[in-house]
């Protein structure tokens, strides 16, 4: 049932501030050259796309160690 899932893609967006540092030091994951075009059609590749904050489902399982098939079986 979830070996389904394993193309699903997730957008991981966040903002890190450092305000004892000074009011404009902040930094962000999601390049300020990023398009909407670009963020529709990218996937993370971490040799050809490292820019890109969209993450397969499958790919974080497998980064982690485990098998995605045998997630998706322990799971449902």
């Amino acid at each position: 049932m979830l070996e389904g899932i394993k193309d699903f893609t997730v957008m991981i967006k966040n903002t890190v501030e450092f305000p004892e540092c000074g009011k404009d030091l902040h930094k962000r994951n999601i390049l300020e050259s990023a398009t909407k075009e670009y963020l529709e059609q990218c996937n993370y590749n971490k040799k050809n796309d490292t820019s890109c904050p969209i993450f397969r489902i499958g790919d974080i399982v497998e980064w982690s160690g485990q098998n995605f098939s045998e997630v998706a079986k322990t799971v449902s």
